[in-house]
């Protein structure tokens, strides 16, 4: 399984490696702390999960949600923040979960477990 994590946070980033590892060492993980890069890997790379930041910079994970609708990329998403507003009304042909920081490394578990 290819789990994509994207944050702006380096620290975040290497933690949420570690999390997904733990789980299990067979996922591969890419990371990526913008959103122009997730797309690059995205466009280039079978993801089958996308563990997003809401924020990343000055945008909101919105844009990148609306950008892997147009470019009819199917894969299941979780997003994460400390401030997380209301992302049931966004367009996106699977459920997006969403996990607020922080949180549980088995809450993430559970999440991922559901798309092996």
């Amino acid at each position: 399984m290819n789990i994509l994590i994207i944050d702006d946070e380096l620290d975040i980033l290497d933690l949420l490696e570690s999390c997904i590892l733990n789980i299990s060492e067979d996922y591969c993980v890419l990371k990526t702390q913008t959103f122009h890069q997730a797309q690059e890997y995205i466009s280039q790379n079978k993801i089958d999960f996308i563990l997003c930041d809401f924020y990343i910079d000055k945008f909101e994970a919105t844009i990148f949600i609306s950008w892997l609708n147009q470019n009819s990329f199917i894969i299941p998403l979780c997003l994460m923040s400390g401030f997380m507003p209301e992302v049931n009304s966004l367009e996106y042909p699977v459920q997006i979960h969403t996990l607020h920081k922080p949180f549980d490394s088995i809450m993430l578990k559970l999440i991922i477990e559901q798309y092996k």
